[in-house]
């Protein structure tokens, strides 16, 4: 549950709140010593640690992660680790890492058959050879990752990977309307999909394209939509932290509702064991008055009430003292004189 709870706090952006749950269930999938709870825990924690920015603790969790599944390379988990530890090593510009990362998970997921893995291990490879300079190698990658994605509909990686094409494009010189073929197309996509709305970056990309073919007018417009974009997302980051607190506010009242019914439990319990014992008190007493009125010896009552007392009563020392006749003094029956018990 705390793991779920993070993943979903992730995809809230609220990325705090997501590392506290995750790591509640990093430390219980520890405690119980289930590898692939924690290889899932780890993972996702290394991708939200990135997404903080907390890049060098980030890599050092899914490192982890990594390790724990080193003799299952190709478990879903450890793929997971390898993606986000090449993203990092993109953010990092450690672009020959980067490349060597999304490599080893193209073979992964070509060994499982792993579609959505191998379109990301390739459009993975496209943006580290782009960035090291290797350009007709990366339009290559980037042109598979299109042909996979496409076979597969992934309408969502299209978007990235025509942008892409488009940043390739850019990069080698090319000219405003050959860029505009892979951005048009990246809008095209991104129309195609429910509720989707292209990215600001995308929009400014196109919003250059134009002015540079002197269609200063879509430019502009372009532009204004991405302000506007940028600006709703703020308003979203808003509503988002709102829904957060919402969330956590149910979270802390299940909380305490839990507590409140674990005390009313224990309460009853001792409530239970309280009875139980006033119980089991009343049915000695009552053997005890049975077994004093069958007796017409004086010094049998006492023995009687000897014995009974010292069960009933948990004191140092005990003592009867009787009237004398005349009713003027008392004087000790039993236990006058007595050692306290050990």
């Amino acid at each position: 549950v705390a793991s779920i709870l993070g993943y979903t706090y992730t995809h809230m952006s609220e990325y705090s709140r997501a590392i506290e749950w995750l790591q509640r269930g990093l430390g219980l999938a520890r405690d119980a010593g289930w590898p692939g709870a924690l290889a899932g825990a780890l993972a996702q924690t290394g991708s939200a640690m990135r997404r903080m920015g907390q890049l060098e603790a980030a890599r050092d969790v899914l490192l982890e992660c990594q390790s724990l599944l080193a003799a299952h390379p190709s478990n879903r988990s450890a793929m997971l680790a390898l993606k986000y530890l090449a993203e990092i090593e993109l953010d990092l510009k450690e672009h020959e890492a980067a490349l060597r990362s999304y490599n080893e998970l193209a073979q992964r997921a070509a060994e499982v058959d792993s579609k959505d893995m191998h379109t990301d291990a390739t459009l993975g490879q496209a943006r580290a050879l782009m960035h090291l300079g290797r350009l007709p190698q990366a339009r290559e990658a980037a042109l598979h990752a299109r042909a996979v994605a496409k076979d597969q509909r992934e309408r969502c990686t299209l978007v990235d990977v025509c942008q892409t094409l488009a940043e390739i494009e850019s990069a080698e010189g090319a000219g405003p309307d050959s860029i505009l073929v892979w951005l048009n197309e990246a809008m095209d996509e991104a129309s195609a999909l429910p509720g989707y709305r292209p990215t600001p970056t995308l929009l400014e990309m196109k919003a250059r394209a134009h002015a540079a073919r002197d269609n200063h007018q879509l430019a502009y417009e372009l532009i204004q939509r991405a302000s506007e974009l940028r600006q709703q997302t703020i308003t979203e980051e808003s509503a988002k932290q709102a829904a957060v607190l919402h969330v956590q506010h149910q979270v802390e009242r299940a909380k305490a509702e839990r507590e409140h019914l674990r005390q009313l439990a224990q309460s009853e319990v001792e409530r239970s064991e309280a009875l139980q014992n006033l119980h089991d008190v009343l049915l000695q007493l009552a053997d005890i008055g049975q077994e004093i009125t069958a007796q017409l010896d004086a010094d049998r009552v006492l023995a009687v009430l000897r014995g009974h007392v010292n069960q009933l009563l948990k004191t140092r020392s005990r003592a009867v003292y009787l009237l004398d006749e005349a009713g003027e003094h008392l004087i000790c029956a039993v236990g006058c004189g007595e050692a306290a018990p050990a």
